[in-house]
């Protein structure tokens, strides 16, 4: 049996599909938008949804953490400073 908020894909479609079981997904509809990779210490993950809301990911090369900063407007200027936004953990942050 499934537990709670585990993802099954369905069977009878041409293409596999994903059915959240329970509870909400806060990352449905946003899409990667722009990746920094150039950093020593960090990489960057930007991601957008169709609003304009945003959160940007960052990866923290030495222990694989990840840490989240989310808002909903101006993303491009965010992405832009990035290195000095605020980041915390995913439960925090969404």
């Amino acid at each position: 049996m499934a537990m709670a908020r585990e993802r099954m894909p369905t069977r009878g479609t041409m293409y596999p599909q994903v059915v959240e079981l329970s509870g909400f997904d806060p990352l449905i509809g946003y899409r990667i938008s722009d990746r920094d990779s150039d950093n020593a210490d960090f990489n960057y993950y930007g991601y957008l949804n169709a609003e304009g809301g945003y959160y940007i990911m960052r990866e923290e090369l030495a222990t694989g953490a990840y840490r989240y900063s989310r808002g909903d407007s101006n993303y491009s200027s965010v992405w832009t400073a990035r290195a000095s936004q605020s980041y915390d953990y995913f439960s925090v942050t969404f």
